[in-house]
């Protein structure tokens, strides 16, 4: 199991889920990497 942080945006009516891996560089907005 990975550890990662997550956060979520909003403004408006527009929601961003972030999630961001402990270790790696990349990350994932709204399910995409």
């Amino acid at each position: 199991m990975e550890k990662y942080f997550e956060g979520i945006g909003r403004r408006k009516t527009s929601t961003a889920r972030v999630r961001i891996y402990k270790g790696d560089k990349a990350s994932t907005i709204n399910g995409v990497p």
